[in-house]
């Protein structure tokens, strides 16, 4: 069995992906260690080429490792590997070694695969009885769920709010506030609640446009990398030229973000395409654009973005085909005008 962690934020998500082989499992926890997303993949090939990319990353950490010990001069070669796998740790264990007991637990396959299945099936069953039940009787059940949402270091930040009252927030403070006063706008409409004469469909609330100054929250911004203010769900930039910290990859999300002319949105019909995802969905020229930039980057935190964004969130992408349509028909069905159209294609991203 093999296993890769990764830290999204120093005391908030970890992302771990474990595989017997044939199976794959990847699994999202948060802060507190508590289950929030997981993903069971069955296909045999996906595990393997999971297996193949991280062997090949291991034997390139080995092999630079050892280049630079045998190497007089090596000041380059060490800034070179503690650029890639500074920060990657590595323990080899012996054929009759036992595992440590730090990490014997996150190596139980069939414990993990059940809880993500329970996971799947609570989270199913909570959207399902949403709209069936009172608000009194599933209150603290609804809680008990928006708090996997609720982004690490706040309690506004996030779907809903778990703050006891009005004026307590995260560690984070300057951040929860500007949460906390768009959550009090009046003038909004909670999913898949009627208001106003419009039915939101969404799995999020939306708000009147003078209260939302930036993109709408979900779920998804829980993977926003720190130090950056593009890369992830939507931006927290007020301008174009605004940066963070790590600047070539946040250059490499703002051109994904703003310069792709094809997308689809989350929840959105385009193309002759539903995306039912929570994410959009890009045109494949523009992910692989942005491939290219990543790795032109080539910083550990570009890289982490990589892998995050081809192999965990947006593992699918679309191409568009012209197709002929028809575009009016007379009375009895019969078609009198046809028009060529663009449609969409799901694709399969190449792995980072």
């Amino acid at each position: 069995m093999w296993r890769v962690t990764l830290d999204l934020y120093r005391q908030g998500l970890k992302l771990r992906q474990l595989t017997d082989g044939r199976h794959l499992i990847q699994v999202i926890y948060s802060q507190n260690g508590d289950l929030q997303d997981c993903e069971f993949i069955t296909q045999e090939r996906t595990a393997r080429s999971f297996l193949k990319t991280l062997r090949k990353e291991l034997k390139s950490a080995l092999d630079e490792k050892i280049y630079s010990l045998n190497n007089k001069n090596s000041k380059n070669i060490e800034e070179k590997f503690y650029r890639h796998f500074g920060n990657v740790s590595f323990r080899i264990l012996r054929k009759n070694d036992s595992l440590p007991p730090d990490i014997s637990s996150w190596l139980q396959y069939d414990k993990l695969k059940m809880e993500c299945l329970r996971r799947h099936e609570e989270m199913k069953y909570m959207i399902e009885n949403i709209n069936k039940t009172g608000d009194s009787s599933f209150a603290r059940s609804r809680r008990s769920l928006r708090e996997n949402f609720i982004l690490p270091g706040t309690k506004w930040c996030g779907a809903g709010h778990i703050a006891a009252r009005y004026g307590e927030l995260g560690i984070d403070a300057a951040e929860d506030t500007c949460c906390r006063a768009h959550d009090h706008c009046r003038l909004n409409i909670g999913m898949f609640k009627r208001r106003f004469g419009y039915f939101n469909y969404r799995p999020y609330t939306i708000s009147h446009c003078r209260c939302d100054r930036r993109q709408k929250r979900d779920t998804m911004e829980l993977l926003r990398v720190p130090g950056t203010k593009w890369c992830g769900k939507g931006f927290s930039a007020t301008r174009y030229s605004q940066l963070g910290s790590y600047t070539r990859t946040d250059r490499c999300c703002r051109v994904h973000d703003l310069r792709c002319p094809f997308w689809i949105g989350a929840m959105e019909k385009k193309y002759g395409f539903y995306n039912w995802r929570v994410n959009t969905l890009m045109h494949c020229r523009c992910d692989e654009r942005f491939r290219a930039c990543l790795k032109l980057a080539d910083t550990s935190v570009s890289n982490m973005v990589g892998k995050l964004f081809f192999n965990v969130v947006q593992t699918k992408c679309f191409i568009l085909k012209p197709v002929k349509m028809c575009t009016q028909r007379s009375w009895w069905g019969k078609c009198l005008r046809k028009t060529y159209t663009k449609k969409a294609y799901l694709r399969d991203n190449l792995p980072y």
